[in-house]
């Protein structure tokens, strides 16, 4: 095994939703959604520290919470285990780190808005550019080799939920 590896060699894919009820955003994306939950994270292991973090997208951007930290504000309501080999958990912490400090993609929330309210069609597409919660999570998971829609950008929790 690689050095520095968690033994256990497993990320976490989480849904949630806030603890609090003025997380109007949230309650928004419920409602759009018709879903339990309004958020999507990987919950990972430093590999130097061995200290569980959330690797996340929210409205500050892209970055890592504790996991207690994240668990004050949150509140899980799915996780679901995903075995990667040791590999694959190097190129999953390569990415997040690479991506910390990228922007949140207010407007690719719109985009799905747009599509479940209106049905319309996607609209908006910026790559790995910027970032939403659900985007995010599974362009992690397409590092384990799941297979994955074309359109990542549309991708909203409760459609990361369904795969």
């Amino acid at each position: 095994m690689a050095r520095g590896l968690p033994a256990n060699k497993r990320i976490v894919i989480c849904f949630s939703k806030p603890r609090g009820a003025w997380a109007i955003g949230a309650t928004l994306i419920m409602k759009v959604l018709r879903s339990k939950f309004s958020h999507a994270a990987v919950e990972l292991v430093d590999p130097a520290t061995q200290l569980p973090l959330v690797f996340q997208a929210q409205g500050s951007g892209i970055n890592f919470y504790y996991q207690d930290l994240f668990l004050n504000h949150n509140v899980p309501v799915a996780r679901f285990e995903v075995e990667v080999t040791p590999l694959e958990y190097i190129s999953i912490w390569s990415f997040a780190l690479k991506r910390l400090g990228s922007d949140y993609s207010y407007i690719e929330l719109l985009n799905i808005a747009t599509q479940k309210l209106f049905n319309w069609r996607s609209w908006f597409k910026n790559g790995e550019k910027s970032y939403i919660c659900s985007e995010l999570a599974a362009r992690v998971l397409a590092k384990t080799g799941l297979a994955m829609p074309e359109d990542l950008d549309s991708m909203d929790p409760q459609g990361l939920y369904d795969i």
